[in-house]
């Protein structure tokens, strides 16, 4: 018989992790509250549950008689499967630790107490405790929900005059209706270190550091890429993995996938923003494994099932071996109907295009600064012309939506 792997969400991101499991031979179940989920139409069976209730998705998965549970590239359900995994006897990370690593407020006060540098931060639930912690640090601050991913809810403020509306903005993308305030720290370098990293036995056995980029024109906080090689900071990686292998460590984490996001402070001081309890977001995995033939996709439905994973790496990942690439974020910034996308300016870089959304398909945003329609792979000549590209790439690509 087949072994079974329950996966928390069928969103067209996480669609590529049911495939893969297919793939391998096992049996697929699927939880995901939304009624209209793609991923339902791929796994071989569909329990319409919430992500996010512990308890809902113990009893499916009691009633299945699972043999692994993943979350793949999703924050708010990373917990929740570990909680079944526990529960279970299933192979799984510690809950509690998690938790710390899937919430914000949980994770700095975690850094703080444990020698790691973190900015000075406070979690609030009300307007008047958001005022009162804003005397308390300087401005620039950042507001962020303490539990939403993708950059929703986050805010730069410069001024009090700008409180107000930060921290209405967070609290509209927090489920648990908390936010935390922290200083903002200023980067030594212009991309943040982004990326994953994948723990196996305990030990980081493969690390996929990438550049960070930010949509500029959208909101400098909303992800609009990953580029590599990594740039600017060759002096400091050491040091990094030595940080980053100790969190793991002290949280007793035994397998899976992390995202990772450092910033390197003009002082030199790094600070580990997120190590994120699952694989990236952004197709990030798939991307590392063209570069490198690390298959994390597969590595993490392995490792959740309790079987060994057998990975090589290609001769050259992570040297300077004169590949310049990047994944790229397709953004709609506006509502209206979506008509496609013009990439005749990048034409010689595209190598392959990933949409979400189709011609005549309608594009809410609501409360949303942004949509994703869809991801790019693109391949340069030089770091310069990724670079270029990359960080403006509103300029370089046309998304039309009337």
């Amino acid at each position: 018989m087949p072994l079974k792997i329950m996966l928390l969400g069928g969103s067209p991101q996480q669609i590529i992790a049911i495939k893969k499991a297919k793939e391998l031979g096992f049996i697929t179940i699927l939880c995901d509250y939304l009624p209209d989920n793609p991923g339902q139409y791929v796994a071989d069976k569909f329990y319409q549950t919430s992500t996010t209730d512990k308890y809902e998705v113990l009893e499916v998965a009691k009633s299945e008689s699972i043999d692994g549970i993943l979350s793949y590239a999703s924050d708010p359900a990373a917990p929740i499967a570990a909680f079944v995994a526990n529960e279970l006897g299933l192979p799984g990370n510690p809950y509690k630790s998690v938790e710390i690593l899937g919430y914000k407020d949980l994770f700095r006060r975690y850094l703080t107490e444990n020698g790691f540098q973190s900015p000075i931060s406070y979690m609030v639930e009300n307007y008047d405790d958001c005022l009162t912690n804003a005397e308390k640090l300087s401005f620039p601050l950042m507001v962020k929900p303490v539990d939403s991913a993708g950059s929703k809810g986050v805010t730069k403020v410069g001024s009090m005059e700008g409180l107000q509306r930060a921290f209405d903005y967070a609290m509209a993308y927090s489920k648990s209706c908390k936010i935390i305030m922290e200083t903002y720290i200023v980067q030594e370098h212009k991309h943040m270190i982004s990326g994953d990293c994948f723990v196996i036995g305990g030990k980081i056995v493969f690390w996929g550091f990438l550049n960070g980029h930010k949509c500029l024109k959208v909101n400098p906080f909303v992800p609009t890429g990953t580029s590599y090689p990594l740039d600017d900071y060759q002096d400091r990686i050491d040091e990094v993995k030595n940080q980053i292998q100790r969190l793991i460590s002290d949280l007793d984490i035994e397998f899976g996938g992390f995202n990772i996001e450092v910033i390197i402070s003009k002082e030199g001081k790094i600070n580990i923003i997120e190590l994120g309890p699952r694989n990236g977001g952004n197709m990030i995995p798939d991307f590392l494994y063209r570069l490198s033939g690390f298959d994390m996709i597969e590595a993490s439905i392995k490792c959740a099932l309790g079987l060994p994973y057998d990975y090589r790496i290609k001769v050259g990942y992570g040297t300077e071996d004169d590949t310049y690439m990047a994944a790229c974020v397709l953004h709609a910034s506006q509502s209206g109907v979506f008509q496609g996308v013009d990439l005749s300016l990048i034409k010689d870089e595209v190598r392959e295009v990933f949409l979400y959304s189709q011609k005549g398909d309608v594009i809410e945003l609501g409360n949303l600064t942004h949509y994703t329609l869809g991801i790019i792979f693109l391949e340069f000549a030089s770091k310069t012309d990724m670079h270029r590209i990359v960080d403006h790439l509103h300029d370089y690509v046309r998304i039309n939506i009337k």
